[in-house]
């Protein structure tokens, strides 16, 4: 089977997100299914994310021998067909290998605000060229924002902002440019972008439980990428 297409992951990952978003899985699952996403080399992984964690269609019948020894696998009721999973070990899936997504041993869900969809819809990109984009002091995240720049600088400062959905995504599609995001220490930082010869500076600090969480996509060249984390002070 191919390995999965960067507009196949990303359509995944906004999947998740709208997900988050309504509840129906936590920030710290999000956070390990972005790793299978991003890393797996089989569109089986992804699709079995799709049935196991949004419930999109019925798993497939494996082949003969495509499960490892000892590993066990999904079982299907005869009544409702519907599906029961063994918890597994969190962690990252061994590209290639098809079988499905084990899920993290947790605690208690977190639930979000109630959500609808669509009520925290995209804004319009925000450009520039040769200019500086500024978002700071108290200004409310939207679910999603795409910034484009060229030779320019984008100034994103979230200490006082507040964000509608706990996870936000920024899609940035920067050359020549300086972008620079200053975060409070407890929010997630997760860079998904691709990189073409830019420097990129992120401060990995361990974020709070349940803490909001901010993925960069889309993709820097020639950019020069600062990831802060400074407190806000009094």
């Amino acid at each position: 089977m191919s390995s999965p297409s960067p507009q196949q992951r990303q359509q995944l990952q906004d999947e998740l997100t709208r997900a988050v978003g309504t509840g129906r899985i936590n920030i710290k699952q999000f956070d390990y299914l972005m790793g299978i996403v991003w890393s797996s080399e089989s569109m089986a992984d992804l699709d079995s994310i799709r049935r196991d964690y949004l419930g999109q269609g019925l798993p497939p019948r494996p082949a003969h021998g495509a499960y490892p020894p000892g590993t066990q696998r999904e079982q299907h009721g005869p009544q409702d067909g519907r599906q029961s999973s063994a918890h597994g070990t969190p962690g990252m899936r061994r590209p290639g290998h098809s079988q499905g997504v084990s899920r993290p041993t947790e605690p208690a869900p977190y639930h979000p605000a109630p959500y609808r969809p669509g009520q925290f819809s995209a804004q319009a990109p925000m450009k520039t060229t040769l200019g500086t984009i500024s978002l700071t002091g108290r200004w409310t995240v939207p679910e999603r924002q795409e910034f484009i720049a060229s030779g320019g600088t984008i100034h994103i400062d979230l200490r006082q902002a507040r964000a509608d959905t706990p996870v936000v995504e920024f899609h940035i599609n920067a050359k020549m440019s300086s972008v620079r995001i200053i975060a409070p220490p407890g929010v997630a930082v997760d860079n998904r972008m691709r990189n073409l010869a830019s420097t990129v500076e992120m401060d990995n600090t361990i974020p709070h439980p349940n803490a909001p969480r901010v993925v960069l996509t889309g993709a820097i060249s020639g950019c020069k990428l600062s990831v802060l984390r400074v407190p806000l002070q009094p």
